[in-house]
């Protein structure tokens, strides 16, 4: 009897060491998410700042020349773009990948945000590349069809119109 109330409070003091050390753990969880957040912000911030000075017609949007001037003049941008394995050759991939509505320029804060995104996803970034290889393979693959098909429906209409001139 003596034996079972020991183990008995022995298991009762494992259980409390290991809830609280589960508690701590949970704790510094927190605080190592909330120090990386506030990390990324700093660095996206930064990264802002150092494009608002490659924009040089101040109209809160870098165009592709402004990108690709930065990345040979501007050593703080050229050096976060190689830590991000960007290589010269893929500025306009990444361009093209941020100008959804191909306007030609992109607003720098958007810029960043998705920079940084894919520099913390370095799976994420291979996979967004692919995927916009692809779906640029593809709309080029499409587009010729869709101007065969314009053709064909421009020529029946001439048609169309030329029958009942003959008539």
């Amino acid at each position: 009897v003596l034996f079972s109330v020991h183990f008995a409070i022995l298991n009762l003091l494992l259980a409390v060491v290991l809830d609280r050390s589960n508690e701590t753990r949970q704790e510094t969880d927190r605080e190592l998410l909330a120090f990386k957040e506030r990390s990324e912000y700093k660095a996206t911030q930064d990264f802002v700042n150092i494009c608002k000075d490659m924009d040089k017609d101040k109209s809160g949007y870098l165009s592709l020349e402004e990108i690709v001037q930065g990345f040979e003049t501007n050593q703080s941008f050229h050096t976060t773009l190689k830590l991000m394995d960007i290589a010269e050759e893929d500025l306009w991939l990444v361009f093209k990948m941020l100008d959804d509505d191909g306007s030609g320029k992109v607003g720098y804060e958007e810029f960043a945000e998705q920079l940084f995104k894919m520099r913390t996803r370095d799976l994420h970034t291979m996979t967004a590349f692919i995927r916009f290889y692809v779906s640029d393979i593809w709309r080029r693959f499409k587009e010729p069809s869709k101007t065969k098909a314009a053709g064909a429906q421009t020529k029946e209409a001439g048609r169309r119109t030329s029958l009942p001139e003959m008539v």
